[in-house]
């Protein structure tokens, strides 16, 4: 019990009232999970952060992993998360979508602040389910470190991923890339044609390519 009430007393966030303050006095329900614990349970993206969270789930839009929030779908482009990157809207420029599957790599993440629930008083209508905070690495952080990675899995999933940066007498920086390749789950599915098998006059299945492949590069 000492444990958890020393945890909650140090942890801060600032995307609850936009001044920072323990998660324990904010008036929200919020959740700052650490690199560490992103690197210990071996997440891969921001969905399966937010999956193990209370009042979210899994979804999918076409070939997009999305969130959805207290049984409300989500589609992946109208996707009602405010995203921030060291405080700076990320959202995407044409639809207002929160990019949460693996488009977003995790490597550059020094802790990840995710409110559960409204935000919109403080960040407009894009907040309407959440609000989910990205506090990225910096060069003090990372003290001249390199720290690279390479991980594979079924499908043929692959990725890659380094990240450096330190911090000088003028100027800081920070360089991280990674490269995410999966050919995903090809399932056979009905196509909604109405095209049916020429031989038994059944509805035809036709193979749903799931395959992705993305490259980000970060810098600051």
């Amino acid at each position: 019990t000492a444990d958890v009430f020393n945890l909650l007393q140090n942890q801060v966030t600032t995307s609850a009232t936009k001044i920072a303050r323990s998660t324990n006095e904010v008036p929200n329900l919020v959740n700052v999970i650490s690199h560490q614990e992103i690197k210990n349970y071996g997440r891969i993206s921001i969905n399966d952060i937010m999956y193990q969270l209370p009042g979210f789930a899994p979804s999918q839009d076409f070939e997009r992993r999305t969130v959805s929030s207290r049984g409300m779908f989500e589609s992946w482009n109208s996707a009602h998360y405010m995203m921030l990157m060291d405080g700076v809207t990320h959202n995407d420029n044409q639809y207002g979508s929160a990019y949460t599957w693996e488009i977003t790599p995790l490597n550059i993440i020094k802790s990840l602040e995710i409110v559960r629930g409204p935000g919109s008083a403080l960040y407009g209508s894009n907040a309407t389910f959440g609000v989910i905070n990205i506090n990225t690495f910096s060069g003090s952080d990372l003290k001249g470190t390199f720290t690279s990675r390479m991980r594979t899995g079924d499908n043929g999933t692959t990725i890659l991923d380094f990240i450096t940066g330190d911090k000088k007498d003028n100027f800081s920086y920070v360089l991280s890339y990674n490269k995410y390749n999966t050919a995903g789950n090809n399932y056979m599915s009905y196509d909604a044609s109405g095209r049916t098998n020429p031989f038994t006059g059944t509805l035809q299945q036709f193979k749903t390519n799931d395959a992705r492949n993305n490259d980000y590069l970060f810098a600051k």
